[in-house]
Formats: structure tokens, C-alpha cells, sequence
């Protein structure tokens, strides 16, 4: 029961764009979210839970650490090599067209509507993922709402 709930999020934070941050649309969806998740473990309206208490009783992890974590991979693999297979799947362009029922919405859109709101592009973000750094003050940009956790 616990894989529907990873698989059902998933499904939901891969298929939304950026965008859904920006305006109302994200609410909306966040909404649907936990009204779904509140259907699958069976509480009613007479029972009070916080959305952070749902999230933690479907040991669901928020949308911005799922944001984070991406980051923090695309930068582990733009120091790698250009020759090693997951470094050219971050670009690879898939031919042809779109089946129905495939997600709009792939990795590399994800990761390109992310560059144009820091307004970076593919040569200087692997510039910057050689330094771990400026790495780690980048990726927390696009998260601002999480805080990092290391000791200085």
C-alpha cells in the first residue's frame, strides 16, 4: 500500500509543470493531493489531521525535497564524464512522436524550465557543478523553502 502512495505522488509531481508553482493551479493540485490521500486512509470530516501529519503517516516526502534531491543529482552527474551513459541521458532528445497516455512532461523539460527561471543555461551549470559550493548555493534557489541542514 505504501508503493501506491510513492507511485500516485510521483505520478502527480512529474506530470504538473513549474508553472503550478507560480500561480493558483498548485494550490489546487496540493488540494487534490491530500483529499486523495485522506480517501485512502479512511478519515472523515469529523477527524482533524494536519496535511504535515498525512504527509508523515504515508511517509510521503514534499515536492520541494523531491526538487532538491533532483538537483543534487543533476549536479552529481554533470561532474561525471561526457562519456558515461547517465551524463548523456540528461540531454538525450527522444525521436518521434508522443504517444497517448505518455507524460508531456519529461526530465529535460524539467530541468530546462528550470534553468530559464534561474536563467542559466546547460554550459554554465556544468560549469558551476565543479564547484560543490556554488553547487550546493544553487540548488538552493529553486528550494528556497527548504533550509539546508549542515553545520558551518
Amino acid at each position: 500500500m505504501n508503493k501506491d502512495f510513492i507511485i500516485y505522488h510521483y505520478f502527480l509531481t512529474v506530470s504538473n509543470k513549474l508553472e503550478f508553482y507560480e500561480n493558483n493551479r498548485y494550490k489546487k493540485v496540493k488540494v487534490f493531493i491530500n483529499g486523495c490521500l485522506r480517501k485512502i486512509l479512511n478519515i472523515h470530516w469529523p477527524d482533524t489531521t494536519s496535511n504535515s501529519l498525512l504527509w508523515e503517516r504515508t511517509n510521503q516526502i514534499p515536492d520541494e525535497e523531491i526538487r532538491k534531491r533532483r538537483w543534487k543529482w543533476i549536479g552529481h552527474t554533470l561532474r561525471k564524464s561526457s562519456n558515461y551513459i547517465t551524463r548523456q541521458a540528461l540531454t538525450w532528445n527522444p525521436e518521434g512522436k508522443r504517444r497517448r497516455g505518455r507524460s508531456k512532461n519529461t526530465l529535460l523539460l524539467e530541468i530546462e524550465t528550470d534553468m530559464k527561471r534561474m536563467n542559466n543555461n546547460w554550459k554554465e551549470l556544468e560549469w558551476i557543478a565543479l564547484d560543490r559550493v556554488g553547487w550546493r548555493v544553487l540548488v538552493s534557489g529553486p528550494c528556497s523553502s527548504t533550509r539546508s541542514r549542515r553545520r558551518k
